[in-house]
């Protein structure tokens, strides 16, 4: 079983996989620390959890880790940089609300998912680039987040993703009014209503 890291419902309110993943730090304060994605057992506990993994999968990259631990320490050091540079990049798209150029890292790394990815055909329902772990193998949930990322960039999600007035978490404001602006009213907003009620 994984049992590194537990990873909760909290761990989930960005409101797209993408901003789920950025949100792998931070989480109390405008800082990027604690840092969640220790190693790659939180990593493999964080994707089987919101579901960008399968059991059997999980299981699989349990046992590469074990065959390959250089290789997966430098798979999860390789991803979090990744991460930062994801979430400097829309920090700055929603500080200048219009787009900008895609930095060359992040781009490289949306590329090589779309090398690594086939189209899969499924009864009933549109084609979707699949990223096959028997052929990626630690690399898989980078090559996934990256197509997840794409597809981020290209939605009108992009437009609606804010940055939590008390945190460094974001989120897709799908509220109607537009005005949310705590990452979740259970952890940073009650929090913010505690300070205001003790400084009354």
């Amino acid at each position: 079983m994984l049992t590194n890291t537990t990873w909760t419902a909290t761990a989930y309110v960005g409101g797209a996989l993408t901003l789920d993943f950025l949100n792998t730090a931070g989480g109390k304060t405008k800082s990027r620390v604690p840092e969640r994605l220790v190693d790659l057992q939180a990593l493999v506990s964080w994707s089987l959890t919101g579901q960008l993994i399968t059991e059997v999968e999980a299981q699989t990259l349990q046992t590469l880790a074990f065959q390959e631990p250089v290789n997966g320490a430098q798979a999860v050091a390789h991803l979090t940089r990744l991460r930062e540079a994801t979430h400097d990049f829309l920090n700055a798209v929603i500080a200048a609300e219009s787009p900008r150029d895609i930095p060359q890292d992040i781009g490289d790394w949306i590329h090589q998912a779309y090398a690594a990815a086939e189209l899969k055909l499924r009864p009933g329902q549109p084609m979707d680039w699949n990223i096959q772990l028997e052929k990626t193998g630690l690399a898989t949930i980078g090559l996934r987040l990256a197509l997840s990322l794409s597809d981020f960039l290209r939605s009108p999600e992009l437009q609606m993703t804010k940055v939590c007035k008390a945190c460094s978490w974001m989120f897709v404001d799908s509220s109607r009014s537009r005005r949310r602006q705590w990452c979740s009213m259970a952890t940073c907003g009650n929090r913010a209503k505690a300070h205001r009620h003790y400084h009354g």
